[in-house]
């Protein structure tokens, strides 16, 4: 046997040894799927204390003060608008503070003229795209923050994550690896095997997300593969033609991209 040694030579106390001539036993599909379950497991319940006391994120609630700054408006304005009952009446907390969902808050922005949703007959939406040659620069930090001031603000928005890391996704609450199925990214319309982008809400009203996962790190393979045998296919269209049927439902697209 051989033991098991520091990085300057000497045995390490209580350390086991290494018999050089024992063969680790190999791993069978079994023992790999078992691995894979525990740490899907793991993930789920790290996951779980993150975010009590919910399972799930929620978009906390805003007072008076907050929405009338929101919406640009005095707190008067919106009072009077409660005494009348022609506004949504929000919730008392304690200390008689009133909050207001952002659901709410979009209501009452409605309800006094306020929204600043495009007409689609005569204005484009915005589209962003957050691009950088290199990672961990914040692109993902800009594309969520932007998405969100855009939604708070009463834009319909929709976010789209374009990144394998899925990073956008994760920060919406989501498991790209096990609540993110293949066919609810871009990928596969990317490909060419579907026809329409994956749309799906997020704990934010008025903003919704196409998620991403790891697959997606075969769309550049995918767009290029496409260029020979779909005749007049542009691989720098893709996107755009898949966001032509959805933009009129929205006023901002905000586009996280991989390096």
């Amino acid at each position: 046997t051989v033991p098991v040694r520091q990085d300057d030579g000497r045995a390490r106390p209580g350390a086991a040894s290494v018999d050089p001539g024992t063969r680790i036993p190999r791993a069978s599909v079994t023992d790999v799927e078992r691995l894979a379950d525990q740490a899907a497991d793991i993930l789920a319940k790290a996951r779980e204390a993150a975010l009590e006391p919910n399972a799930r994120k929620t978009l906390r609630k805003f007072s008076l003060t907050e929405v009338a700054a929101l919406l640009g408006v005095s707190t008067k304005t919106i009072q009077r608008g409660l005494k009348t009952g022609e506004l949504p009446a929000g919730e008392r907390a304690p200390g008689n503070r009133l909050l207001f969902s952002l659901e709410e808050m979009h209501a009452l922005q409605d309800r006094l003229g306020l929204s600043p949703a495009r007409d689609p007959a005569t204005d484009k939406p915005v589209i962003l795209a957050i691009a950088n040659f290199k990672g961990g620069v914040g692109k993902t930090s800009t594309t969520v923050h932007l998405a969100q001031y855009f939604a708070l603000r009463g834009y319909r928005t929709l976010a789209i994550d374009l990144d394998a890391q899925a990073s956008l996704t994760t920060l919406f609450g989501l498991l790209p690896d096990s609540e993110v199925p293949t066919e609810e990214t871009a990928l596969p319309f990317l490909e060419g095997s579907a026809t329409t982008l994956p749309v799906r809400k997020t704990h934010w009203p008025r903003l919704d997300l196409i998620p991403a996962n790891l697959s997606l790190y075969g769309a550049e393979f995918a767009l290029a593969n496409r260029q020979n045998p779909e005749g007049g296919f542009r691989f720098y269209r893709a996107l755009s033609l898949g966001l032509e049927p959805i933009l009129a439902n929205y006023d901002v697209v905000v586009i996280d991209t991989p390096p």
